[in-house]
């Protein structure tokens, strides 16, 4: 989600399997040595808890990061320190931000990011805790999170954020009013400024607004916190919040997921992609219902990347055929139009391994390592030098 959701981008805000990154799911890299995933994309092979250098894009809510090799690049809405340069000057192009990286997560105005060996580093807004710092100061740096052991995966919500290290256990710190930080407390629940762990056997996380889900080595899915949409993927007669994590179905084959602001996605090792939440905008790319109970299948063909946000959704097939659903008065659905759609609609730009998409914008990244976005741009989030937005792909790094 952008908010950040996403970016895991451990491989994961559109996602990817072959990378790890935070925030769409997908394939960050065809040709990785091995497959992991982000917050762009999902992900195929089981972790060995390595951290695996892809290159992905992660669309936030109001900024932008990509990661090339172990460079990475920010750009867009700057006001709290999420690009990580050291100031608070909003960047209308691809700024470089210092160090080498492997993954990256992307809240509303702040960052996360793991660096080649495996450490976590947070930056940008901090009001609930989200950097895992101690306190609630903001920081316009790259600053290392103090975790027992290395990430091996990584995911954001608005203002939480989430990781899996090594030995397969599940951390989280920041915001928890509604449970996503599934402790099994009372609402309110306070926010965590320090990391606090969740549980064990996990490989994949993401978080929502509000909620979070995440997969478990056994292959199972699990989901946690608010659940007024039916983002949690259970029956209409559950709870509003489950603040602890709760098992959808009974599939044991789940591989990774995306979350938007009331909506989730998940992936199976087919490939295929199911959905369930909030589909008012029709971002999940069904006609009906409003609110999708459970999850259910989307699309026929294999996936090889999806992301989800706030009111639309983009998906990448095999072939690396791009098709996006949902809201588009900013022009994010790359159709040429602000037309919105509730269905997946052929997109015009060939060869994408990578979407990941924005509260009203979508980047993706094609096959060459090119990146490409469309729609709202007024915080130069599209990185195209100017503050207009497009209605069709273009390139930006």
């Amino acid at each position: 989600m952008r908010r950040a959701l996403l970016a895991i981008c451990l491989v994961g805000c559109g996602i990817d399997v072959d990378a790890i990154v935070a925030r769409p799911v997908g394939d960050a890299t065809a040709d990785a040595a091995s497959d992991a995933a982000t917050d762009t994309a999902f992900a195929d092979a089981p972790l060995d808890g390595a951290v695996i250098e892809a290159s992905t894009v992660v669309a936030g809510q109001y900024h932008t990061c990509a990661l090339r090799g172990g460079t990475l690049a920010c750009w867009g809405r700057n006001v709290r320190g999420a690009l990580g340069t050291g100031d608070t000057t909003s960047r209308l192009v691809p700024t470089i931000v210092p160090g080498d990286w492997s993954a990256i997560a992307l809240h509303e105005d702040a960052t996360c990011a793991v660096d080649g060996g495996g450490d976590l580093h947070c930056f940008g807004a901090n009001e609930r805790g989200q950097l895992g710092l101690g306190d609630t100061k903001d920081r316009a740096t790259p600053t290392r999170v103090t975790l027992p052991s290395k990430v091996v995966a990584l995911g954001a919500g608005y203002e939480t954020t989430y990781v899996v290290l090594a030995d397969g256990s599940l951390w989280g710190f920041g915001a928890n009013v509604e449970g996503q930080l599934g402790l099994g407390d009372g609402y309110p629940g306070a926010p965590s400024l320090v990391p606090v762990r969740i549980g064990d056997g996990y490989q994949r996380v993401q978080g929502g607004q509000g909620h979070a889900c995440a997969v478990k080595a056994s292959g199972e899915l699990l989901c946690w916190g608010r659940n007024t949409e039916g983002e949690l993927g259970q029956p209409s007669t559950a709870g509003i919040q489950l603040r602890t994590p709760t098992r959808v179905g009974t599939d044991t084959d789940w591989l990774d997921l995306d979350l938007g602001q009331d909506a989730s996605c998940a992936r199976k090792r087919d490939r295929t992609l199911h959905c369930f939440g909030d589909n008012t905008f029709g971002q999940l790319g069904l006609a009906t219902p409003t609110t999708q109970y459970g999850p259910r299948q989307l699309d026929p063909a294999p996936v090889r990347s999806f992301s989800i946000d706030t009111f639309h959704a983009c998906l990448v097939h095999e072939d690396g055929a791009l098709l996006c659903t949902g809201r588009n008065e900013e022009g994010q659905l790359g159709l040429g139009d602000t037309v919105g759609r509730k269905a997946f609609t052929a997109v015009a730009l060939p060869n994408v391994r990578v979407a990941t998409a924005g509260r009203m914008f979508t980047c993706a990244l094609d096959t060459n390592g090119a990146v490409h976005c469309t729609g709202e741009n007024a915080d130069g989030q599209l990185g195209t030098g100017d503050r207009d937005r497009r209605r069709t792909f273009v390139r930006v790094w």
